[in-house]
C-alpha cells in the first residue's frame, strides 16, 4: 500500500488526477512554454512555409472572369486567390465568399464580371517574420480565411486558417505528450 509521500510512484489515470496534480502539469506547461519562449522557438510564418510541402502562388489578373476565377479556385482546390497585375503587387483578394455574396446580388450574371468587381480592395497581409500565433489571433478576430504573404512588398505565398490551425493542432499533441510524460515520471 502506498503512503501518501509515494504518491507519484502509483500508476493513475488522467480521470484521476487531483487539483493540486493538474496544478503541477499547468506548472509544467507554463515552464515549458516560457522556455520555448526564451530559446525563440516561436514559430513564424516563414517557419510555417519551410514545412509545408509546396508553396503556390495562385493569383488571377483584374480583369480575369469570375467564371476564370471559379475554373482557378477549382483547379488548385484553393479557397482565395489574389488579384494582382504582375503576380507580385497584391491589388485584392478573390475568395469563394466574395463570389457567394456577388452570386446573391446579382445572380448569374457576374461569372462573365471581371474580378475586380468582386474583390476585396483592402487585403490583410503577413510579413515572413510574423509570428503564427499572431496571425491566427488577426485572422479570427477579423474572420478572415486566408492572408497573403508578402516579402519586400511582393506576393509569395497564401497562408490559410486551416494551416494555421494544422499548426496549432499540433502543439497541442505536443502539449498533450509532455503533460502524460510528466504524469508518467518520464520528465
Amino acid at each position: 500500500m502506498a503512503g501518501s509521500g509515494d504518491f507519484g510512484r502509483r500508476r493513475i489515470g488522467v480521470e484521476t488526477l487531483r487539483k493540486s496534480q493538474i496544478a503541477d502539469v499547468n506548472k509544467f506547461l507554463a515552464y515549458t512554454r516560457l522556455e520555448c519562449n526564451r530559446k525563440e522557438l516561436v514559430v513564424t510564418v516563414q517557419r510555417l512555409l519551410d514545412s509545408q510541402k509546396s508553396v503556390e502562388r495562385n493569383f488571377v489578373s483584374p480583369d480575369a472572369s469570375i467564371r476564370d476565377v471559379l475554373s482557378v479556385l477549382a483547379s488548385r482546390n484553393v479557397g482565395a486567390v489574389v488579384v494582382s497585375t504582375d503576380g507580385e503587387t497584391v491589388q485584392g483578394i478573390v475568395s469563394e465568399r466574395d463570389i457567394v455574396r456577388g452570386l446573391n446580388s446579382l445572380g448569374a450574371e457576374l461569372l462573365d464580371k471581371p474580378a475586380r468587381d468582386v474583390m476585396t480592395e483592402k487585403v490583410v497581409t503577413c510579413v515572413v517574420t510574423d509570428s503564427a500565433a499572431g496571425i491566427m489571433a488577426v485572422m479570427l478576430s477579423k474572420h478572415l480565411r486566408h492572408v497573403p504573404v508578402v516579402e519586400d512588398g511582393r506576393f509569395v505565398s497564401m497562408l490559410s486558417i486551416r494551416d494555421l490551425l494544422q499548426l496549432r493542432l499540433l502543439e497541442v499533441q505536443s502539449e498533450a505528450d509532455a503533460m502524460r510524460s510528466y504524469i508518467a515520471g518520464d520528465a
